[in-house]
């Protein structure tokens, strides 16, 4: 909307009048009609009052860029930290709530295609987005096609709509209408990119246990698992019950003081009993039958450090399913002891 009105700003061949009135037409439409965009015009100046009379400047003008120069802050503690790496593609919102875990903050994606880019992949990954994206305005035919894409890729400073599929659609529309001749070939490119390729990729073995979410969770103190259900209690007895697949960042010495307790209505399941498979590190080291309601200790045997322990239960069951309860979850054997927890 922007650019539509810039250059029609600027074109000589719309009277003064003409202007005059298009620019009246724009604010009316915005004033009783803006919907989202005028609510959000009007939530952003309200914003910008009530920062601007508590005495912060930078606070007022985050707020009004819609937290953009927050965004700035934390991608550029991003590139710093993994400046060749980045954090990962599409990894953007995990490290960042990494890096505030516990502080309440609002996430969201940097509104910046570019800064995203940057900060997902690195230097290198944001050179390379940079130069295709001047390559394809070097390609394109000059006129509309070429000052469209210029705009879109103006946009992109402000936004980060490649996260919608239509809006990449309506790109590449775009990129294929206006495409010119193919450029001659570019042979001497070939060898700074299989560098950059290779230094990228160093660059991502070296930093993968730094950005590897156990490396996140030991930092922190927080719990790393999947497919445990909520803590619960059996007349002092604490515990969580697992699903069909489950597992927990823990370390060996705790190993020891886990636990499995079989609470499946076994006379309902279709042979009368469960089997958990336990695997250590990724390997089977121990397969458990439960033909009564019991609990047994885990024997892992020998190891060392901070690991995976995962459990793998067969069949789970769902008493709502068998009509033997009201539960609606699909629950497998209940878990004791340390696993679920914050490593150490």
């Amino acid at each position: 909307m922007l650019a539509a009105l810039a250059a029609l700003l600027a074109s000589a061949r719309v009277s003064r009048w003409g202007k005059a009135g298009s620019v009246l037409l724009l604010v009316a439409a915005l004033l009783f009609a803006g919907g989202t965009l005028g609510r959000r015009l009007r939530h952003s100046l309200d914003l910008a009052r009530g920062a601007s009379s508590r005495g912060g400047l930078a606070e007022a003008a985050d707020e009004i860029s819609n937290t953009r120069l927050g965004m700035l802050r934390d991608s550029s503690v991003m590139v710093g930290r993994f400046p060749l790496a980045g954090v990962g593609a599409g990894n953007f919102l995990f490290h960042l709530k990494f890096m505030h875990h516990g502080e309440g903050i609002h996430y969201d994606l940097p509104l910046n295609e570019y800064l995203l880019v940057l900060t997902e992949t690195g230097l290198l990954g944001g050179a390379s987005f940079l130069a295709f994206m001047a390559a394809l305005l070097l390609r394109s035919r000059r006129g509309a096609a070429r000052l469209t894409l210029a705009v879109m890729a103006a946009a992109l400073l402000f936004n980060n709509f490649f996260w919608f599929p239509e809006a990449l659609i309506l790109f590449w529309c775009l990129v294929a209408a206006g495409a010119g001749p193919a450029p001659p070939g570019r042979r001497r490119l070939l060898v700074p990119g299989a560098i950059a390729v290779i230094i990228f990729l160093a660059a991502n073995i070296a930093d993968f246990w730094r950005l590897h979410p156990s490396s996140w969770a030991v930092e922190k103190g927080a719990a790393y698992d999947y497919g445990l259900s909520y803590p619960e209690n059996d007349r002092g007895r604490p515990f969580r019950w697992t699903t069909a697949a489950a597992g927990a960042l823990i370390r060996f010495d705790d190993a020891a003081a886990v636990s499995l307790f079989c609470g499946a209505p076994l006379r309902d399941l279709p042979a009368g009993k469960q089997e958990v498979d336990v695997y250590w590190r990724g390997c089977l080291v121990q397969t458990m039958v439960f033909s009564r309601n019991e609990s047994r200790r885990l024997a892992l045997g020998g190891g060392r450090g901070r690991g995976f322990l995962e459990f793998r239960v067969r069949p789970a069951f769902n008493l709502r399913r068998m009509g033997v309860g009201a539960d609606p979850r699909v629950l497998g054997v209940q878990l004791n002891g340390p696993a679920g927890r914050p490593p150490r």
